[in-house]
Formats: C-alpha cells, structure tokens, sequence
C-alpha cells in the first residue's frame, strides 16, 4: 500500500515534484516571542530549499470538497499555522504549507492542496487564542498554589485573580 501511495504521489506532477528533494519528519523548535514558550513541531516533509513544508494526510476521500471538510473537521488549517509560524520563527525564511491527501484503500488516489493565506490566518488566530487560554489556566494554577500556600483555607477563582495580575501595570 504504501508503495502505490508513494506512486501515486510522485505522479501528481509539480505536486508530486515537491517530494523530489528534501527531508522527512523533520523537528522544528522555536521559541514563541509573545508569550515566550519553547515550542515544537515536527513535519512530515521539508523541500530541500525549504519553500515547501508538507504534511501527509490519509484519508478516505481525497477529493476536493471531502478534504475541505477533514480541514475543517480536524483543524488543519491550525496545524498549517502552527507549523508556517514555527519555521520561520527557527529559520526565519516564510514556506507555503502543502497537504498531501492520499486515500486509504485501494486504487489510493492522491490529491495536493496548498494552505490558502486565508486559511492560515485563520489557524493563526484559533492558534493565538488557545495558546493565552492555555497559558491563563498555567498561570492560574501557579496563583492558586501561591494563595493556597499562604492560606490553606482561602478558595481561589482564578478567573478573577487573572484578570487582575493581566490588567495590573508592570
């Protein structure tokens, strides 16, 4: 199976060539400047200029409309994101995002889709909004410690107390 998977993605023309020369699963760790975390991604294929970062999806239905709904099903365009943000972050050269959709069973059509700026965008700002959620509940959890430390009977609502340590001044 993979094989044919592999036939048949060579065979795609100028998609398929992006599969020519490059790197598999390659590592890419970055430091997020806003929020200043060690980040990580690893991604199934960097050309070797590093113009392409392409990720490989098997799928049932490679089509264009089905693997629109596996984009939106599976978050995708947030994966896309993450991944474009990270590489520039480490290398600081800009690639266009690749899927490479290839089907699971038999004849395993394949089909190439390029991550459309719109679509980034939009993984980024799904991307930004989880990452201060996350690091809200991080830092929530830290204050919670602290109060409890100090006072073993005080309850905590975090919510509040986050509101408070964001909007107070330096």
């Amino acid at each position: 199976a993979i094989l044919e998977i592999a036939k048949q993605a060579t065979s795609m023309g100028a998609a398929g060539a992006i599969l020519e020369e490059g790197s598999a699963e390659q590592t890419i760790i970055w430091e997020d400047k806003e929020f200043g975390v060690l980040c990580k991604a690893r991604a199934d294929w960097i050309t070797k200029d590093g113009a392409f970062l392409v990720d490989l999806k098997s799928t049932t239905d490679a089509s264009p409309c089905e693997f629109a709904r596996s984009i939106a099903k599976y978050n995708y365009h947030r994966q896309a994101a993450w991944y474009l943000d990270g590489y520039e972050a480490a290398t600081g050269q800009k690639a266009t995002f690749a899927f490479l959709a290839h089907e699971k069973d038999s004849p395993y059509a394949a089909a190439a889709y390029y991550a459309s700026e719109e679509m980034v965008e939009q993984g980024r700002r799904e991307n930004r909004r989880c990452m201060c959620s996350r690091l809200d509940q991080r830092l929530a959890d830290r204050i919670c410690l602290v109060l409890t430390d100090t006072d073993s009977h005080q309850v905590c609502d975090y919510r509040s107390v986050i509101r408070l340590v964001l909007v107070q001044p330096d």
